[in-house]
């Protein structure tokens, strides 16, 4: 299975510098670390399976979305399939479009925030309206929720995506390629070409979005609704272009406040080790005969 990197924290090999954790950590949360194993693992089982026929585009941006998602595309012979890989541990539900969870005191499911199947739909919605706008509207987009946790219990009662539990992840691509082909080489590199015009947007047109000419609040201007909406939807609010303001971009080793204090504490850390170590040494050679 090919990988295509998409994340700004990764390098082209997937790997994540010292210094890119600590960025990514700042930009999405303590969490995000956690996310990103999760993803890896995620990964790694699809690979066992998966052949040089799929492609994986990982971290990949969908306009609106919170990237701390770790959405993934996975294009390959039946056709494009949008992820993401949860660490969660315990037990939950999902019922329709909603996202439940267990609660020990009321012994009830109540609902829980985020909800991750209306953000899967979300990312679907966004990419295959993109997709028809590149006259591309017979391709479907099969929604999936990887769990990478054995601790996790997910009861589903005809769930809008479909869940795969930490110990079905193998079955679940197996079972992938028995499923009748709809795309053949030419048409999944056809699509590569045009997410990867996503992932590396015109640098003389910044605000070019590749394969994604419209943003969420574009569509919702437009008049389209998903087909899985019923009283409201999940865009974001959108915000007027008055109140939004162009933030200076940041070039070279120029950090953000908080970035330097980390890096600060760091080197006050390695201070003290030394200072200890070096108080140690002393009294070693202070020993009485």
């Amino acid at each position: 299975m090919k990988i295509i990197e998409c994340s700004p924290f990764r390098d082209e090999e997937g790997k994540i510098s010292p210094l890119q954790l600590i960025n990514g950590m700042l930009e999405y949360g303590i969490n995000w670390r956690t996310l990103v194993k999760s993803e890896d693992l995620a990964i790694k089982r699809l690979q066992r399976t998966l052949d040089k026929e799929y492609t994986l585009f990982r971290d990949f941006a969908v306009p609106g979305i919170d990237a701390k998602n770790c959405i993934m595309v996975l294009l390959g012979p039946q056709g494009i399939l949008i992820m993401m890989a949860k660490p969660l541990k315990g037990i939950y539900r999902a019922k329709g479009t909603e996202w439940m969870i267990f609660d020990q005191r009321s012994r009830k499911f109540k609902k829980s925030k985020p909800n991750f199947q209306e953000i899967i739909l979300n990312s679907a919605t966004i990419l295959k309206k993109s997709l028809e706008n590149e006259g591309l509207a017979l391709i479907d987009i099969e929604t999936i929720l990887l769990f990478t946790n054995p601790r996790t219990l997910v009861d589903t009662a005809r769930p809008r995506v479909r869940i795969v539990p930490a110990d079905a992840v193998d079955y679940f691509s197996a079972n992938l390629q028995q499923l009748p082909e709809i795309l053949d080489k030419e048409d999944i590199k056809y699509l590569t070409e045009l997410l990867l015009r996503n992932t590396q947007p015109s640098e003389e047109d910044p605000e070019e979005t590749g394969v994604f000419p419209e943003e969420p609040a574009a569509l919702l201007e437009s008049g389209y609704e998903p087909d899985f909406l019923e009283d409201d939807t999940f865009f974001p609010d959108i915000i007027e272009e008055e109140q939004i303001e162009a933030k200076p971009k940041r070039r070279g080793l120029l950090f953000e406040r908080k970035q330097w204090m980390i890096i600060g504490l760091l080197i006050l850390l390695e201070l003290i080790i030394l200072g200890l170590f070096a108080v140690l040494v002393f009294s070693n050679f202070n020993l009485p005969l």
